[in-house]
């Protein structure tokens, strides 16, 4: 497709890219090509990506092989290559890649390889400028990255990403597992998730099941993990853990992850009691919007007071002094700006 008003900030792919993740449309990959066609010294193409989405740039270098395209093919991989449609599907968590003459434009890498074409924007840039075997060259290369898809000829590919785990609105995991490989994987497969320490050695599985559903080239599936931890936590997920299944790649299959489980449906209050160790707080989680979290002594006394922010509060065991608080009993209050009262309850204090 074209998007218009790319050169007054990205105007059309950003409308674009934003409604398609509000519809919550899965797209595997999108492939911008931009400032192509004009390099009259060498068949060369920039092919620009993130971490995440080099899978795209890998599956465009082997079709460049495998149907002798003949295009010199660079890679740039830099989040921070926003000046073009791509980025309007990156900031909306898409993969995406930008296919360019060279990137940024107006630089020399090597003036055997490329020129900085001086016609861009300017009433000069005409049909006699363009170097039209480039563009079919470049025309090929898309055309065959694609039509890889339609061949079923290779081998699947299991693949998870950063934004492919994420909470329900319950609190249960979402996974997201796509197959970027070449042909359908039919045969199921398996999947286990584990929680891991902070240095990421000691992981224990706490979920692990067989999919048996059919996962389509290019295609995905989500389904729900039911979790019960609060807070953050640094998870493993696994696709595939066993080999079972032969891949066009094995490095997309684990990813590690740190999520932060906040719940929406009620106000929960953890550890409870709260062992004063200066190192864990109190969590007051799941706050409404605006509140404020007050703690009181059983004779009423206030101790402290925390505002709510990304739907949470924390309190160390301090008084608003900074002292630690004595072990005991205490009473807490959720209220509203108006103070209208939210939540009460009792929460209790050990000193070490």
């Amino acid at each position: 497709m074209g998007f218009c008003g790319e050169e007054l900030g990205l105007l059309g792919s950003k409308e674009y890219a934003r409604k398609a993740f509000e519809r919550g449309d899965r797209i595997l990959g999108a492939m911008n090509f931009d400032m192509i066609g004009y390099n009259r010294l060498v068949d060369r193409l920039h092919l620009v990506a993130t971490p995440t989405s080099r899978w795209i740039v890998d599956l465009m270098q082997a079709a460049n092989e495998r149907y002798g395209i003949g295009l010199m093919l660079e890679v740039l991989v830099d989040y921070r290559a926003l000046r073009s449609d791509h980025a309007s599907f990156w900031f909306q968590g898409y993969d995406a890649i930008l296919g360019i003459e060279n990137y940024p434009p107006e630089t020399t890498p090597d003036s055997t390889l490329y020129i900085p074409y001086a016609s861009y924007d300017t009433a000069t840039d005409v049909a006699d400028s363009v170097n039209f075997g480039l563009v079919r060259k470049d025309t090929q290369l898309c055309v065959a990255f694609l039509a890889q898809y339609a061949l079923e000829e290779g081998l699947p590919d299991l693949a998870i990403f950063p934004e492919d785990l994420e909470f329900s609105e319950e609190g249960d995991l979402i996974v997201t597992v796509s197959n970027l490989g070449l042909r359908d994987l039919v045969e199921g497969y398996d999947v286990r998730l584990s929680r891991c320490g902070p240095d990421s050695t000691a992981c224990t599985w706490f979920h692990e099941e067989h999919r048996t559903s059919t996962l389509l080239r290019g295609g995905s599936e989500s389904f729900l993990v039911p979790y019960e931890l609060l807070g953050d936590a640094f998870l493993l997920i696994e696709v595939d853990p066993y080999d079972t299944i032969v891949e066009q790649s094995e490095a997309n299959n684990r990813l590690f992850e740190t999520l932060r489980n906040v719940p929406t449906d009620r106000i929960r209050v953890y550890p409870n009691p709260l062992v004063v160790n200066g190192v864990h707080p109190m969590t007051f989680a799941g706050l409404p919007r605006d509140t404020r979290v007050e703690v009181f002594s059983l004779s009423g006394e206030p101790i402290w007071t925390g505002e709510e922010k990304h739907r949470e509060a924390f309190w160390k065991g301090t008084n608003e002094s900074g002292y630690l608080v004595g072990s005991g009993v205490y009473f807490y209050l959720v209220t509203q700006p108006t103070g209208g009262v939210v939540a009460r309850g009792k929460i209790g204090v050990v000193r070490e």
